[in-house]
């Protein structure tokens, strides 16, 4: 039985310049003593397959001084993902059913058209303003920082007491008792920033959207005109 072939490693990079310089699968096949060019393609198919990560994180390992860290600027599609996640938990006509290419269009607008300075400002105001509502609808100390805080804090002690307790159904037990006395204030914390939300896009563009005039008085006008006339003559 013939002994099979290994290629080195030297060996399979000539393959790879080989074929950038535009000779077939066949030919580099029996340049290197292989009778299948299939090996040659299975070579070609892995390389093409490693991504710039892959090798970034080989060489860095290697040599890290030479793997760049910039990997090109982040997209807005996590963004794009998250306005749309709260719009639709907002609810309502124009936020159940708002759609990505909708968010482009109006939060985002075309890029010949930035925010003013009056309207950056106007953001500001309205953010300010939607905390003054949420505060004035609840208790001063219960705000929606102050509520975070305790959320924080019980789901803190639910896993101290997991990681003390020797008992796992005792401690499961406890965590659960802690959920259901914090049902409600986890339920008040979703409705506050949704109202949150809710009150600072809709204040924005009512703010943006430009008043429409109203139609002059055309039967005023008339009079006017006659009146006018009448006293020319």
């Amino acid at each position: 039985m013939r002994a099979r072939r290994v290629l080195t490693l030297n060996e399979k990079n000539e393959v790879l310049k080989q074929l950038d310089s535009g000779m077939s699968y066949a030919a580099v096949g029996r340049h290197f003593g292989l009778n299948e060019s299939s090996c040659i393609n299975f070579i070609a198919e892995s390389h093409n397959e490693l991504s710039q990560n892959c090798v970034r994180s080989c060489w860095k390992k290697l040599w890290p001084e030479i793997v760049p860290t910039f990997t090109g600027f982040p997209t807005a599609e996590p963004q794009l993902r998250n306005i749309i996640t709260m719009a639709n938990e907002v609810g309502g006509e124009g936020f159940s059913d708002l759609t990505a290419a909708e968010v482009q269009e109006e939060l985002l607008g075309n890029v010949g058209d930035p925010f003013t300075s009056d309207e950056l400002e106007q953001l500001v105001e309205l953010q300010d303003e939607t905390d003054d509502e949420v505060s004035d609808d609840e208790n001063k100390n219960l705000t929606l920082d102050n509520l975070g805080e305790v959320i924080r804090m019980s789901k803190a002690l639910s896993a101290r007491l997991y990681d003390i307790d020797p008992s796992l159904d005792r401690s499961l037990k406890a965590k659960r008792a802690i959920e259901n006395v914090m049902l409600p204030y986890i339920e008040l914390q979703g409705e506050m920033r949704s109202k949150k939300a809710q009150t600072t896009i809709t204040n924005f563009f009512s703010r943006r959207v430009p008043a429409i005039a109203e139609p002059a008085d055309t039967s005023q006008q008339q009079q006017d005109v006659e009146a006018a006339g009448t006293s020319q003559q």
